[in-house]
């Protein structure tokens, strides 16, 4: 029994081991723990020799490892585009939650603002935070993602990793702000009961200043 249960598994070299899957692995690691140290079988050397089960543990314990860090890797390896929506997703939704937040600090700010505070004051500009926040999100991941990969070429060397990630925040920060800016002077100024809504204030901004208006 003790041959057929350690000697098949002592002809296991390391690639056989890292592929087998964890519920296995744990189980044989379990079984080569509680293999009786005076146990002996005719023709079984393995199963005699304390040390050949001491090394085969240690090099299952090993595969187990590895193959825990591999699962663990790909369960949270996302591709480029997943890692886009994600960044989008997460911008979008917690911009919108901290709206009404958002709200009252704008309308506190600006003058001559009535100070009306009913619930449906809370939701004055969140057409433009929801439509413009996630593109915005998703631009900043790919202006963050390019410079990240380009500038290893630009600036070498482990020593400047950290003006590498320093840069590449700055640079996602600057492409969402293609469509950030925009995102604010229409929020702002529908807050600010300048407009009443998105389908006033943006055509009044484009015919009184042009497309350079939602700049400003």
């Amino acid at each position: 029994m003790i041959c057929s249960l350690v000697w098949p598994v002592s002809r296991l070299h390391f690639p056989a081991i890292h592929s087998l899957p964890l519920s296995k692995l744990r189980k044989v690691v379990r079984r080569a723990k509680h293999v009786p140290r005076d146990l002996r079988a005719p023709g079984c050397e393995v199963a005699a020799s304390s040390q050949a089960r001491e090394a085969l543990g240690d090099m299952l314990k090993d595969g187990l490892t590895v193959a825990k860090a591999a699962a663990s890797k790909a369960a949270v390896s996302l591709n480029f585009q997943e890692k886009m929506i994600a960044g989008a997703t997460a911008r979008g939704v917690s911009q919108t939650i901290l709206h009404p937040i958002d709200v009252a600090r704008t309308r506190l700010q600006a003058k001559g603002v009535k100070k009306d505070w009913s619930p449906k004051v809370f939701l004055k500009g969140v057409l433009p935070q929801i439509i413009l926040a996630v593109p915005a999100g998703a631009l900043q991941f790919v202006g963050f993602e390019f410079c990240k990969e380009q500038l290893p070429n630009i600036l070498p060397g482990a020593g400047l990793a950290d003006v590498r990630s320093l840069i590449s925040g700055a640079g996602g920060a600057l492409a969402a702000s293609v469509i950030r800016v925009p995102q604010e002077v229409l929020k702002q100024r529908i807050q600010a009961d300048i407009y009443p809504n998105l389908a006033v204030a943006l055509p009044s901004i484009l015919k009184k200043d042009g497309p350079a208006g939602l700049y400003k």
